[in-house]
């Protein structure tokens, strides 16, 4: 192997007589996606197909459900990375339960963001679940974004709207960030077809700036996508990390 260990060389001869050379090169990757399935913590079944994929996937378990704090210590055990998917306020007021509101205090806020931290074990890092409204209000920003820098932590706007301004004032603040380019399942979330272009789309967006940052959710259909997908990423010169080595 050469010293910068990306390529071997075989020499295969019978005695002094060479018969054959064989080189074997290192695939060197051209870009970077880090995949974060959001929405552990309602149920076991898709979340175990998940577990059973053999590549960097990033969890961000939603805090107080039954299941929460078993698919944070399950996705650990399985070599998978942790996140909080902390509730904020969308614009459908039908699923605001336990969402950090705009109506919140700032007391109120920080412990909820407290709260969701200290409830889901080995997290590295954040990322909204909804939160079309809040994200696109910078005060209250502020102050979600200002807990997660105390906790050592990582933040990734999930972009749910076009007004938020998560991302830019995360990097503004000092933070660690990074922000969603594809939703791989939003659409046609039962169509594996769907998903699979959806996965190629944040590959031709990694290619040409580098890197991507993709979210998933936590249902069956993904992870067959996934399961059937991933391991071509390879022969496209696509690394798969976590969000952690992706932020900035």
């Amino acid at each position: 192997m050469n010293s910068d260990g990306k390529r071997l060389t075989l020499t295969i001869g019978i005695r002094k007589i060479v018969t054959h050379l064989l080189l074997f090169e290192r695939t060197i990757a051209l870009a970077r996606i880090a995949i974060i399935i959001d929405d552990f913590g309602f149920n076991k079944e898709a979340m175990n197909e998940f577990l059973h994929i053999n590549s960097p996937i990033t969890f961000s378990v939603l805090p107080y459900l039954k299941y929460s704090k078993l698919a944070a210590e399950l996705a650990h055990q399985s070599g998978k990375e942790v996140m909080l998917h902390l509730p904020l306020q969308g614009v459908r007021n039908e699923l605001n339960v336990n969402v950090i509101k705009m109506s919140m205090s700032r007391d109120e806020i920080e412990k909820k963001v407290e709260d969701g931290i200290r409830g889901i074990p080995y997290i590295n890092g954040v990322n909204n679940h909804m939160g079309s409204v809040v994200t696109a209000d910078t005060k209250i920003m502020k102050i979600i974004l200002n807990k997660i820098k105390e906790n050592g932590l990582f933040f990734v706007d999930s972009y749910t709207t076009g007004r938020s301004v998560a991302y830019n004032l995360a990097k503004e603040m000092g933070l660690k960030t990074g922000k969603r380019k594809v939703f791989l399942d939003m659409e046609n979330y039962e169509d594996t077809a769907y998903i699979k272009k959806q996965l190629w789309q944040l590959v031709k967006i990694a290619k040409r700036d580098g890197e991507a940052i993709g979210i998933g959710h936590n249902r069956t259909w993904t992870a067959y996508a996934l399961r059937e997908e991933l391991p071509k990423l390879e022969a496209e010169g696509i690394e798969l990390v976590f969000a952690s080595q992706i932020v900035k």
